[in-house]
């Protein structure tokens, strides 16, 4: 997984700017969807709950970045020296996928992305303008097989190499499993009689 290299409550400047290719963005931007997805295989058991699930690796993010300008100036760079770096033109060159830095990216771990989409420019109010584009996470398979079905979960006390118990729960997490049983329990009676 990644690592967050940036703290919004600290340095919250560093979200505002995307870096692509050594270019940082004009204005500013606002990442959404730079997650880390998960491949499950799930196979319904027949004639019983419950399903066999069977880990196929990571899937590909699919994060979103919102460019937001205020400034002629910063509508300008960007159509002249920082969109050109998103665009494809396949009569002269194949498609390469891009690096990126943004401390959103960092913690997904997403290194280099496609483009799939660029919207139009878009008249936000306030003197205030914006575009969408749209990511598609760049990341070859592996050389390892990373799949891999679960015989069963964890133990919640799981015992330590000297073989001392490992952490206990807290008291809310008890409370939370107690209110479970119970409401189990009622959901197993048979509903009353009219």
């Amino acid at each position: 997984m990644g690592v967050l290299t940036s703290n919004p409550l600290v340095t919250p400047s560093d979200f505002n700017v995307i870096s692509v290719a050594g270019v940082s963005s004009p204005g500013s931007v606002e990442i959404t969807g730079a997650e880390r997805p998960y491949k499950w295989d799930e196979k319904p058991t027949a004639g019983a709950q419950g399903s066999t699930i069977t880990y196929r690796g990571w899937d590909l993010a699919k994060p979103q970045a919102k460019f937001t300008f205020w400034e002629p100036e910063q509508i300008s760079t960007f159509f002249t020296s920082f969109l050109p770096l998103l665009q494809y033109d396949a009569s002269k060159t194949s498609p390469k996928p891009v690096q990126c830095s943004h401390p959103a990216f960092a913690a997904a771990d997403i290194k280099a992305v496609v483009v799939t989409k660029i919207g139009q420019l878009e008249n936000d109010g306030n003197q205030r303008y914006s575009i969408i584009v749209e990511f598609l996470e760049y990341r070859l398979p592996p050389k390892v097989n990373a799949t891999s079905t679960p015989k069963s979960s964890s133990p919640d006390s799981p015992k330590k190499s000297d073989g001392s118990q490992g952490p206990k729960q807290s008291a809310a997490e008890d409370a939370l499993d107690r209110a479970t049983d119970v409401a189990r329990a009622k959901a197993a009676q048979p509903l009353p009689k009219p």
